[in-house]
């Protein structure tokens, strides 16, 4: 059910995910309260997606199985991390700015930029952000490797391996329904459909 269902109701929850483009002020406080529930469902979703990667591989053993197993539970301590600070963080003192007078607000929304902008933990294109994509990347592509090894058809691994490559661009829209829908559908196959004989 996690398996399928995680990256299922991740992908509804990331249509609503407002973009960040031009400053706080001018697209975060707006819509300060979506942005902040979003991070909060974010915060457990995200765990649950890392534990569907683990669970994709569960019962599987080999190298690739194991890669899969560490980098999921690195992704999900990383990308927690990255929602806290450029996510959870940013809405809370977007929500607070909303209630101040302007000349207040302009001050938070400049801090609010500043965090959300940090080349260490911030979003966008900061450290954080690279290697807990780089996380996934690595823990999808082993699971797919996995599934291989395992006897999965070609569609699933493929399907599986395609999300390891998507959703590292992003997870706004479209890119997160694509991203996470490769994922569900691949296990869903792998789970499901054909299986292709191992050599004897």
């Amino acid at each position: 059910m996690i398996i399928i269902g995680a990256p299922f109701v991740l992908a509804l929850v990331e249509l609503w995910h407002p973009q960040f483009a031009e400053g706080a002020e001018a697209t975060l406080l707006p819509v300060a309260d979506r942005w902040l529930v979003i991070h909060l469902l974010q915060l457990v979703l995200f765990t649950l997606l890392a534990l569907a990667v683990y669970l994709t591989v569960d019962g599987v053993a080999g190298l690739a199985a194991s890669i899969a197993r560490i980098g999921a539970i690195v992704f999900a301590g990383l990308y927690a991390a990255l929602d806290a600070v450029a996510g959870i963080a940013t809405g809370v003192l977007a929500s607070a700015a909303n209630d101040l007078a302007p000349a207040e607000r302009t001050t938070v929304a400049t801090a609010i930029d500043t965090l959300f902008e940090h080349p260490l933990v911030g979003g966008g294109s900061s450290l954080l952000t690279i290697v807990a994509s780089a996380a996934w990347l690595v823990a999808v592509l082993a699971a797919a490797l996995a599934l291989r090894q395992r006897g999965a058809h070609r569609v699933a691994v493929v399907l599986v391996g395609l999300s390891a490559f998507l959703f590292p661009l992003g997870h706004l829209p479209p890119n997160a329904q694509l991203a996470l829908g490769c994922f569900a559908a691949g296990v869903t196959f792998a789970e499901f459909g054909p299986r292709v004989p191992r050599p004897a």
